[in-house]
């Protein structure tokens, strides 16, 4: 894989460990490891950020410099053709507490599982992602024993949690699409339902706005 990051852009330095990647690019530095060589079949590339730029700055970067050519890889037929990326957001204290690669494993979320635990809440900007107590031992014992959480939306970051808000908006469309076109007399006993949908899709917008305009904090995390 390190072949792959050998053409970064003029002014991006590359430094090669093993299992991991340094890269110095637009000012983050970017950690790329690669863990879970002992599960057999399961591999975990691990991104880690340090930056002072925006949130969706930082994440462009990332995926212009990092995810790009991690899928490009996969791809190519010099690559590993046939594996499925599922990528995921790996919580915040363990990137801060420099966890070690094996016990990240059971500290991320996938991407798709905390969009779907939005939709089922109807856009909860408070909902809260629990995160699994692991029995470890060593330095990182007593933090994974303790069961804590983070905001989904927060988790998500601003641009996922607005695609998870354009897929609901949709939802409620296609459902007053479905209401409009019911025999009439259907149609007024799901009235007063149509009328909920119109209220949550006001509240919904209300709330995300809100979101939006909260100033950026800065990353520390996996992308």
């Amino acid at each position: 894989m390190k072949r792959h990051f050998a053409n970064l852009k003029m002014g991006a330095i590359c430094e090669n460990e093993k299992n991991l990647m340094k890269i110095y690019v637009n000012g983050l530095e970017i950690f790329v490891e690669l863990s879970g060589n002992e599960m057999p079949g399961h591999a975990f590339i691990d991104i880690l950020v340090k930056s002072s730029k925006s949130e969706i700055q930082t994440i462009q970067i990332v995926h212009d410099h990092v995810l790009s050519r991690i899928e490009h890889l996969c791809s190519s037929p010099q690559g590993c053709q046939g594996v499925t990326l599922m990528r995921g957001v790996l919580r915040p204290k363990a990137v801060e507490k420099l966890l070690l690669c094996k016990n990240r494993t059971k500290q991320v979320a996938l991407v798709e599982d905390l969009k779907m635990e939005l939709l089922a809440t109807n856009l909860d900007l408070e909902l809260v992602h629990p995160w699994p107590q692991v029995d470890v031992q060593g330095d990182d014992h007593d933090f994974l024993n303790k069961s804590m959480g983070d905001k989904v939306a927060t988790l998500l970051g601003e641009v996922a949690t607005h695609d998870v808000f354009e897929r609901h908006l949709r939802n409620l469309k296609d459902v007053e699409i479905n209401i409009n076109n019911l025999p009439s007399a259907e149609q007024e006993s799901e009235h007063t339902q149509g009328e909920t949908f119109e209220n949550d899709d006001l509240q919904l917008q209300r709330s995300f706005h809100q979101m939006s305009l909260q100033e950026p904090t800065n990353l520390e995390q996996f992308i």
